[in-house]
């Protein structure tokens, strides 16, 4: 059984687990500075590499597909990190693509 941390009371989709390749859709309210502490962030977790980062548009976010190199309770650890206002996944995805995503709210800056 993964260690969830203290994600508080989880819900069900809260603690779904989640492995191998997934893509966070990140939702920055333009601000790019709000943006690279996210990735930083990510990028000093040792449970995730990041594979593929493509933001285009500011304004509009940024796409990070993330490899996870265990099963892991990804919403509630995306949840816990700092400037994350909310967090979206919905229950797998029946398209013909088995690609899971999560969408992710920055918070604005003040």
């Amino acid at each position: 059984e993964p260690d969830i941390g203290s994600v508080g009371q989880a819900g069900p989709t809260e603690g779904e687990v989640y492995e191998g390749i997934v893509k966070l859709s990140v939702k920055t309210g333009g601000s790019i500075q709000q943006a690279m502490n996210f990735v930083d962030e990510l990028y000093r977790k040792s449970e995730l590499r990041i594979l593929r980062l493509l933001g285009s548009d500011h304004k509009a976010g940024l796409d990070i597909w993330l490899g996870l190199r265990q099963p892991l309770f990804l919403k509630g650890m995306l949840l816990q990190m700092e400037g994350v206002s909310e967090v979206d996944a919905p229950p797998k995805c029946d398209s013909k693509s088995d690609e899971r995503v999560i969408s992710v709210w920055l918070k604005k800056m003040p």
